[in-house]
């Protein structure tokens, strides 16, 4: 763990240069923050950066607080953020080398496969886009051909190329909502913070919604699953008597399946 500590202690201020806020407010409150972790207040600059989240998105704050989670030995909170921080800022080869570690550490497989970066779900509004533009420019075309020649060769060729053009990209559209569907609905199991008397726990994957269900499975924190939806788009969730709410949820491979509490989780996406 000391190896994993000096490279970040180094990655960390390398992500702390650079100034993610604006709002006066927010200022004082990163820099007592950096001031905390520096002076090895971890805990203290947590709850810091975890508060600034709450009204401020981004990278460096994601990737800060990463950085003060592994030092905390907190490793599926380390995940989270260093995940959270790699979907604003993909580019960050300091925070991915620190998330690879930090799976390293912790057994996991590492980041759910993702199909081509061609297909991202970044990339869902160039491709509606395209669609609608290749349509209405196809269809103009076709509307100027008819009365002149519609019987050339050259006028159904057009008209064959223009079809297979929009299949295409309505195929490429489809994939990227595909992947922003997954997004939405991924989360990352989390256990309670550990402390020396309470080392990191596995969290339980419940048969059915109830905290006296038997489990089909035992979860590392800093396992990454998918919620399921119900017929009409929302997650499938069930509340017990006592408030606590339930969702059901999945391994990408569908292999590992069962209920998590509320509190079992943070949303990849908020």
């Amino acid at each position: 763990m000391s190896k994993l500590i000096n490279i970040l202690l180094i990655s960390g201020w390398s992500f702390g240069l650079h100034h993610p806020l604006s709002a006066e407010p927010q200022d004082r409150q990163f820099y007592d923050a950096v001031r905390a972790e520096a002076s090895g207040d971890l805990q203290l600059a947590a709850s810091i950066y975890e508060e600034i989240l709450l009204n401020h998105q981004s990278a460096n704050l994601h990737a800060n607080l990463g950085n003060v989670y592994f030092r905390l030995e907190d490793l599926g909170r380390a995940i989270l953020h260093l995940r959270k921080s790699l979907l604003l800022n993909p580019g960050n080869r300091e925070c991915r080398s620190s998330l690879a570690y930090a799976l390293e550490i912790t057994g996991l497989q590492g980041m759910p496969a993702r199909s081509n970066p061609a297909f991202s779900a970044d990339l869902q509004t160039i491709w509606a886009c395209s669609l609608a533009i290749l349509f209405w420019l196809g269809l103009l075309t076709l509307a100027w051909k008819i009365p002149w020649n519609f019987r050339a060769s050259p006028f159904w060729g057009f008209g064959l190329v223009w079809m297979l053009s929009l299949l295409f990209i309505g195929w490429g559209w489809m994939k990227c909502h595909q992947q922003a569907s997954l997004l939405n609905r991924e989360v990352i199991v989390l256990s309670a913070p550990p402390n020396p008397s309470n080392p990191p726990q596995k969290i339980p994957l419940r048969r059915f919604a109830g905290e006296g269900s038997e489990h089909n499975t035992m979860l590392t924190s800093g396992t990454s699953l998918f919620i399921d939806n119900n017929g009409v788009g929302d997650a499938k969730m069930h509340q017990s008597p006592d408030g606590t709410k339930w969702y059901l949820a999945r391994s990408l491979d569908g292999f590992n399946k069962g209920w998590l509490m509320e509190k079992e989780f943070r949303k990849l996406i908020d």
